[in-house]
């Protein structure tokens, strides 16, 4: 006599089959991240899809990390000499103001330009300060941003409010 297949027996069957395709699709899921991650981490290529109109562009790099550490460095408010005051180190801003200055292209390098800023502001110099926030605001419009490690990063309006009391003790 012939059995009748009950739906219990007809679930196991199925479960059975996908049990033996499961573990492929998975594995092969897994491969496949896997060298989607690789070639974007060879590559360098961004992952995240940026909106239109939400484009940023790629500035130039002349102010790299070491300038920005050598910044970062002598800026820091310290002692400097035994028994001295709390200071910059003038010496070291100045000089590495004149080695941005001796680099090609600092003018388009939005962290460039923040150091100059800065730097002409702690000497109250209000037409270097000008002319580098100008360069700043239009950097900015481009979307190009300075370097996030810099240790003193501060919104437009904040560094064109620093222009303004400079200016305003000038005169």
């Amino acid at each position: 006599m012939e059995q009748i297949p009950t739906q219990a027996a007809a679930k196991k069957k199925k479960s059975s089959k996908f049990l033996c395709i499961a573990p492929w699709v998975g594995s092969a899921l897994f491969v496949a991240v896997l060298a989607i991650g690789a070639y974007f981490y060879v590559t360098k290529k961004p992952i995240v899809v940026v909106p239109a109109g939400n484009t940023t562009s790629v500035s130039t790099i002349v102010c790299d990390d070491a300038i920005v550490n050598t910044y970062n460095a002598a800026s820091k408010l310290q002692v400097r000499t035994p028994g001295g005051d709390v200071t910059t180190d003038v010496d070291a801003l100045t000089r590495l103001d004149a080695t941005i200055r001796s680099k090609t292209g600092f003018e388009q390098d939005p962290t460039c330009q923040t150091i100059l800023f800065w730097n002409a502001i702690t000497s109250s110099d209000v037409g270097k300060a000008t002319i580098a926030l100008k360069a700043i605001q239009s950097l900015h419009d481009a979307h190009n941003y300075a370097d996030s490690n810099l240790e003193n990063t501060t919104s437009i309006s904040v560094m064109k409010d620093s222009l303004t009391a400079l200016s305003t003790n000038k005169v």
